[in-house]
């Protein structure tokens, strides 16, 4: 369901952006300053 995939990005990438950088989302997709670029 396309739908269900964009809720399950939009989650990732507000806790990337919330949480910290190396707490739980290590990797280079999802960081505050990929999505701020």
């Amino acid at each position: 369901m396309p739908l269900f995939s964009f809720i399950v990005r939009y989650a990732l990438e507000a806790f990337a952006t919330i949480l910290p950088k190396n707490h739980a989302f290590p990797t280079e997709r999802y960081t505050p300053e990929k999505l701020a670029h």
